[in-house]
């Protein structure tokens, strides 16, 4: 936790701004709650777009989550059929295992926190945490 707080502190998000109350959550306390959401299916860019709250650089999130919040996701490019007819790709996005999910949760309940936010309940974060496989020994 120490780890992650200081991670928190100095590069994830600006403090100053989480610790008015009322703050919006930042960028990357929503991608990881729609991650926690969306267990092991996983997010991509359109989804996250279009579908649930705006995001329009969900690779570049992803990598801050990665290198400034230091959780692990998967990933795998599929390809789908665009309006005209051709192809397109998309990468999805996924915490692979229950000790991320769990990173993942303490950040979105600290960032909540800091910005005076309700915490996720203890119901709801069994629920999500549920949706993921523990990790391989």
């Amino acid at each position: 936790m120490k780890k992650q707080r200081a991670a928190l502190d100095t590069k994830a998000t600006s403090t100053k701004k989480l610790n008015k109350p009322n703050s919006p959550p930042t960028k990357l306390e929503l991608s990881s709650y729609e991650s926690l959401k969306a267990g092991t299916n996983g997010i991509h860019k359109l989804g996250a777009s279009m579908k649930v709250y705006g995001e329009t650089a969900l690779p570049s999130t992803i990598s801050n989550l990665v290198r400034r919040i230091g959780l692990t996701l998967s990933k795998k490019r599929t390809k789908d059929t665009h309006r005209a007819g051709g192809l397109t790709f998309f990468t999805w996005y996924w915490l692979p295992d229950r000790k991320e999910a769990e990173k993942a949760l303490a950040f979105v309940n600290e960032t909540r926190s800091l910005r005076s936010a309700s915490l996720i309940t203890e119901k709801e974060s069994q629920y999500l945490l549920a949706q993921f496989p523990n990790p391989r020994p």
